[in-house]
């Protein structure tokens, strides 16, 4: 799977690294929230915050369906 991002926090390093408009070619495993990912990328578990995109914490109203609806976006 391709997840397309634009914001890449590599939690190992601790560094955020910008991407703009570029294919960032990942596993999606999971999705946390409407706007947290995390993929398999050379063989590490890589938590990706997408840039410029607010949704609902999962506890706020409508939490939930944005979870689903990010997951539907990058599955």
């Amino acid at each position: 799977t391709l997840a397309m991002v634009t914001a890449l926090q590599d939690f190992f390093a601790l560094t955020t690294l910008r991407i703009v408009a570029a294919e960032f070619p990942a596993t999606v495993i999971s999705v946390h929230d409407g706007d947290t990912i995390t993929v398999l990328y050379n063989a590490r578990h890589i938590r990706i915050r997408l840039d410029s995109v607010d949704t609902p914490e999962l506890q706020q109203a409508f939490g939930d369906a944005a979870r689903q609806f990010t997951g539907e976006l990058v599955s």
